[in-house]
């Protein structure tokens, strides 16, 4: 059985159809994320963009703000942030996804699906 997606973002249903069920709750995660996410663009060369990705989060029963740096490359339609977590986890970030989004992009390059899962 397949989980039901979350938003009406098309690579949220890329995600479901090429992972398992336990793979794409930790997307949904991500995907929650979403919402506590505020891109802001800083910078544009040729086609590297650069964002400013402010988060809202809970600590210490305090709301704070984290700060990460996402390029873009529009040409490549590459995406890199600097919380590193696709790297890491193997599953693209919520800044990373809050980006695509700000940039009307529905579906992500094969090469952020990882076969394995």
């Amino acid at each position: 059985k397949l989980f039901d997606c979350l938003t009406i973002v098309g690579f949220e249903k890329q995600f479901q159809q090429a992972y398992n069920n336990a793979k794409f709750k930790e997307v949904q995660g991500e995907m929650k994320r979403l919402v506590f996410c505020q891109a802001v663009i800083v910078k544009e060369e040729g086609s590297i963009s650069t964002y400013n990705v402010q988060e809202a989060m809970v600590v210490c029963e305090k709301m704070k703000h984290a700060d990460f740096v996402v390029y873009f490359n529009s040409t490549e339609c590459e995406v890199q942030c600097m919380c590193r977590l696709f790297e890491f986890r193997g599953i693209m970030c919520a800044h990373s996804l809050d980006v695509l989004v700000r940039r009307c992009i529905n579906e992500v390059p094969s090469k952020y699906i990882l076969p394995w899962w």
